[in-house]
Protein backbone atom coordinates (compact mmCIF):
# COMPACT_ATOMS: atom_id res chain seq x y z
CA UNK A 1 0.00 0.00 0.00
CA UNK A 2 1.30 3.42 -0.96
CA UNK A 3 1.40 5.89 1.90
CA UNK A 4 -0.67 9.08 1.47
CA UNK A 5 1.08 12.40 1.04
CA UNK A 6 -0.08 14.72 3.81
CA UNK A 7 -0.51 18.39 2.95
CA UNK A 8 -1.59 21.02 5.48
CA UNK A 9 -2.82 24.38 4.20
CA UNK A 10 -3.73 27.67 5.85
CA UNK A 11 -5.33 30.90 4.73
CA UNK A 12 -3.20 34.06 4.52
CA UNK A 13 -5.66 36.93 5.01
CA UNK A 14 -3.13 39.57 3.97
CA UNK A 15 -2.17 37.90 0.66
CA UNK A 16 -5.69 36.41 0.29
CA UNK A 17 -4.40 32.97 -0.69
CA UNK A 18 -4.41 29.42 0.64
CA UNK A 19 -0.86 28.08 0.94
CA UNK A 20 0.89 24.91 2.07
CA UNK A 21 2.36 25.14 5.56
CA UNK A 22 3.45 21.48 5.67
CA UNK A 23 3.88 18.61 3.26
CA UNK A 24 5.22 15.11 3.82
CA UNK A 25 6.59 15.37 0.25
CA UNK A 26 9.73 17.53 0.35
CA UNK A 27 9.62 20.48 -2.02
CA UNK A 28 5.83 20.67 -2.31
CA UNK A 29 4.89 24.31 -1.97
CA UNK A 30 1.75 25.79 -3.51
CA UNK A 31 -0.69 28.64 -3.16
CA UNK A 32 -4.06 29.45 -4.69
CA UNK A 33 -6.89 31.94 -4.24
CA UNK A 34 -9.34 29.18 -3.23
CA UNK A 35 -9.04 25.89 -1.39
CA UNK A 36 -10.48 24.15 -4.45
CA UNK A 37 -7.82 25.81 -6.58
CA UNK A 38 -5.13 24.52 -4.24
CA UNK A 39 -6.63 21.02 -4.25
CA UNK A 40 -6.71 21.05 -8.07
CA UNK A 41 -3.03 22.02 -8.27
CA UNK A 42 -1.87 19.19 -5.99
CA UNK A 43 -1.93 16.24 -8.46
CA UNK A 44 0.23 18.08 -11.02
CA UNK A 45 2.69 19.31 -8.39
CA UNK A 46 3.01 15.82 -6.90
CA UNK A 47 3.53 14.35 -10.36
CA UNK A 48 6.27 16.91 -11.12
CA UNK A 49 8.10 16.16 -7.87
CA UNK A 50 7.89 12.37 -8.31
CA UNK A 51 8.62 12.33 -12.04
CA UNK A 52 10.88 9.46 -13.02
CA UNK A 53 9.87 7.24 -10.10
CA UNK A 54 7.51 5.06 -12.16
CA UNK A 55 3.84 5.23 -13.01
CA UNK A 56 1.40 4.75 -10.13
CA UNK A 57 -1.40 6.44 -8.26
CA UNK A 58 -0.38 8.40 -5.16
CA UNK A 59 -3.08 9.28 -2.61
CA UNK A 60 -2.93 12.63 -0.83
CA UNK A 61 -4.74 14.21 2.09
CA UNK A 62 -5.33 17.95 2.22
CA UNK A 63 -5.90 19.20 5.77
CA UNK A 64 -7.32 22.69 6.34
CA UNK A 65 -8.62 24.51 9.40
CA UNK A 66 -12.34 25.16 9.71
CA UNK A 67 -14.63 27.33 11.75
CA UNK A 68 -18.15 26.63 12.95
CA UNK A 69 -20.28 29.50 14.25
CA UNK A 70 -22.63 28.42 17.03
CA UNK A 71 -25.63 30.61 17.86
CA UNK A 72 -26.39 31.15 21.55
Amino acid sequence: MVQSIIVKAEWDPEAKVWYTVYSSLPGLSLEAETIDGLRNKLPGAIEDLLEGEGSREIPFELITPGLAKISA
